[in-house]
């Protein structure tokens, strides 16, 4: 006699994941919905890159990038441009000029009044962000 153990799992809600991704990334993603992940028991940590976003879970460990949607850039080098880091309770923006041509989604290059280089997020709506912040 065989017997058979059937494990039932809670998946993750990829359209749930896939809208928090684009918000993050400031551009549109698609998450392949063939994919069976197990349900994060915390919020997934989502990291923007150039070409994508990184997705990971601490638990249940899992890690997947997803491709950024090729958009035309809407930041030109040379174009003035406002930094802003938002949290809970303080808002930051710092002035600078974008060294590079950029579409939403993907990562620039702004040099600030001082000299110094940072790097910034280009949203949809033109705006560029801190990465690692919450925006409101």
């Amino acid at each position: 006699m065989m017997l058979y153990v059937v494990a039932i799992i809670a998946l993750q809600d990829l359209a749930a994941l896939e809208a928090e991704a684009s918000a993050v990334a400031g551009a549109p993603v698609t998450i392949d919905r063939r994919l069976h992940l197990a349900q994060c028991d915390t919020v997934p940590a989502m990291t923007p890159g150039r070409a994508g976003i990184g997705i990971a879970c601490v638990a249940p460990v899992w890690r997947i990038v997803v491709p950024l949607q090729t958009l035309a850039p809407i930041i030109h080098r040379g174009d003035p441009v406002s930094v802003t880091a938002s949290g809970a309770h303080f808002d930051v923006t710092i002035d600078g000029i974008a060294e590079a041509d950029a579409a939403p989604g993907t990562s620039i290059r702004v040099k600030d009044r001082n000299g110094g280089h940072l790097s910034a997020v280009v949203r949809p709506d033109g705006t560029v962000s801190a990465p690692g912040y919450n925006l409101r």
